[in-house]
């Protein structure tokens, strides 16, 4: 929660909103959930709710997985890179509806 109040100083956080947060959020590996809030924060032009974290966290989640897939199949890093842009491109489109 730190660095959400950091980055959006304007807002106010009641503790049982910070409860609430930490409440919700608690399932979440320390890895995943920081990311998550990094990648909120950078998207996000106001506070991120619990459901947008948790969405970003889910993204986050499919995303290693697919590239831990293709690095399974011992592709040169390259190709890996690629693969993941075009993933990336593919979901910002769909997010988009441009699909």
């Amino acid at each position: 929660m730190a660095v959400l109040k950091a980055a959006y100083a304007r807002q106010e956080l009641p503790p049982e909103t910070v409860a609430i947060y930490a409440e919700m959020l608690a399932d979440l590996d320390a890895e995943t959930a920081t990311a998550a809030v990094k990648r909120a924060i950078q998207t996000s032009r106001f506070f991120p709710t619990i459901a947008e974290i948790r969405n970003v966290a889910a993204e986050l989640r499919e995303h290693a997985e697919y590239t831990s897939s293709v690095w399974a199949d011992d592709q040169p890093a390259e190709v890996t890179e690629a693969a993941v842009l075009q993933l990336s491109a593919a979901r910002q489109k769909i997010g988009r509806g441009m699909a």
